[in-house]
């Protein structure tokens, strides 16, 4: 099976390519409500901030998705 990729600029892929992201840790810091992640999928670039109060749990998002121009 082959998957052909169309290149769009990163607001339409956001808006137009409905997907399961998969987000991937850029950086992070400890802060007193947990340890906050700055994440991107790598499928369409969106970015967003995730908060993971203890480390036993999965992260939860803070921020709606952002689209970077």
């Amino acid at each position: 099976m082959t998957t052909s990729h169309v290149r769009l600029p990163s607001h339409v892929r956001a808006e137009r390519s409905p997907h399961e992201h998969a987000w991937s840790t850029e950086s992070g810091h400890p802060t007193s409500s947990g340890h906050i992640l700055y994440v991107r999928c790598e499928i369409c670039g969106v970015r967003r901030v995730d908060l993971q109060q203890r480390y036993d749990t999965p992260p939860a998002p803070l921020s709606k998705l952002l689209v970077s121009r």
